[in-house]
């Protein structure tokens, strides 16, 4: 990198579960788009705008000439209604 930071804030919504080869798993799809510019992200900042906290396994980014990009989470992410701090994970890269 060459040590400039840049943000991008998109906002997904009506995501859809589809069907998971994982028991006990939800898998979510998103898209959306990432300026060329931009580069590689290193981080994911997520808010949860649910009414209830949920397990986040992990985000994985695709589309990028370097291959998919991995966020590892583990993690709970509580809605913003019961804690407003938003999370943030980076890439396990």
């Amino acid at each position: 990198t060459n040590g400039t930071k840049k943000s991008a804030e998109v906002a997904v919504r009506g995501w859809l579960p589809k069907h998971s080869h994982r028991p006990n798993i939800l898998e979510y799809t998103a898209e959306f788009n990432v300026d060329p510019d931009f580069g590689l992200p290193g981080a994911v900042i997520v808010t949860n705008l649910h009414d209830k906290e949920f397990y986040l396994v992990e985000i994985m980014i695709q589309g990028f000439d370097e291959g998919s990009i991995f966020f590892p989470a583990n993690s709970w992410v509580h809605s913003q209604h019961d804690n407003p701090e938003k999370r943030v994970f980076f890439s396990n890269q």
